[in-house]
């Protein structure tokens, strides 16, 4: 498993990073609110789940100098495999997050959250601690990764998250990169529209 931290602490910053990786993240430095997470497929038959944190409704999200507007990213990769649990990987973005919080490198109060540190790569011991513990707070091993080979994509599948425990294999076997998000509907939600129409 490998994994990239991005965002806006003080204007876009990452982790280390290869070219190719550098040009994935900045896809996700744009406007947007909310969370979010995707699952690219990605042709050298790599598996990138990227986890996404944006100002929302509740809480506003600025960089260290206090300009509003900032977004948090997390990529974990994994070669030839991706997870059987994708509840699994949801918690462990949640425990990096908070890890960053126990850290000090984002500050969180009920109406904001703001980064303290203004660049990531000064901080990659910190940061790889941080992923590190959430990891092994779930107990991700082996067991929990099935092989994944590159099969082409024919675009984007949206997903709610409470259907990706059910759904999960099967869209892994799908040609398609996946976004979840709760403002995407629910199965249930899209059966009752179809039943509707009929």
């Amino acid at each position: 498993m490998e994994y990239i931290v991005f965002g806006t602490p003080a204007g876009f910053s990452n982790t280390e990073t290869t070219p190719e990786e550098q040009r994935f993240i900045e896809q996700f430095y744009r406007k947007d609110t909310g969370r979010r997470t995707y699952i690219h497929k990605r042709c050298n038959d790599k598996v990138y789940y990227t986890h996404t944190i944006y100002t929302d409704a509740q809480k506003s999200f600025c960089d260290s100098i206090g300009r509003p507007g900032a977004f948090l990213g997390i990529t974990l990769g994994f070669d030839k495999h991706y997870c059987r649990d994708y509840q699994k990987i949801e918690r462990i973005f949640e425990n990096i997050y908070q890890n960053l919080i126990k850290k000090g490198y984002i500050q969180e109060t009920s109406t904001l959250r703001n980064f303290t540190i203004a660049d990531f790569g000064a901080f990659k011991q910190g940061i790889d601690e941080a992923v590190t513990s959430a990891v092994s707070k779930e107990n991700l091993n082996t067991a929990d990764l099935e092989p994944f080979c590159f099969k082409g994509l024919k675009g984007t599948y949206y997903c709610n998250p409470k259907d990706m425990p059910a759904l999960n294999k099967s869209l892994m076997d799908m040609p398609y990169n996946i976004d979840i998000s709760p403002k995407h509907p629910t199965q249930a939600v899209l059966r009752a529209k179809k039943t509707n129409l009929k």
